[in-house]
């Protein structure tokens, strides 16, 4: 569980360093997959009465939520790379051709 934690926090710090945000998005994906990895293990161990039902519902609230508010900053991230995307692809094909010979 400790290395499924740490793995969303790394995951979001080294995508954030990242040059170019389509591999952020990447990161952020991962970051999210490790959260749903945690939640398993939550599960696991309430089942294997490691933490109580209580402790295991409480922390998978936060691990949901935390999930959520990656998934939307990816999605926010991912939007805006696709708009740059379409907007270099429009300036491209309306941008007179400089080496069109007449």
């Amino acid at each position: 569980m400790i290395r499924s934690s740490e793995s969303i926090a790394n995951n979001i710090a080294e995508g954030r360093g990242s040059a170019f945000e389509r591999e952020y998005v990447r990161f952020l994906d991962i970051a999210a997959r490790s959260a749903n990895e945690l939640s398993s293990q939550l599960t696991m161990a309430m089942e294997y009465g490691v933490v109580s039902r209580r402790q295991a519902f409480n922390l998978n609230g936060t691990v949901i939520c935390t999930r959520r508010m990656i998934e939307s900053l990816r999605d926010a991230v991912q939007r805006n790379y696709n708009a740059r995307r379409d907007r270099d692809r429009s300036a491209r094909r309306t941008a007179p051709n400089a080496n069109k010979r007449e």
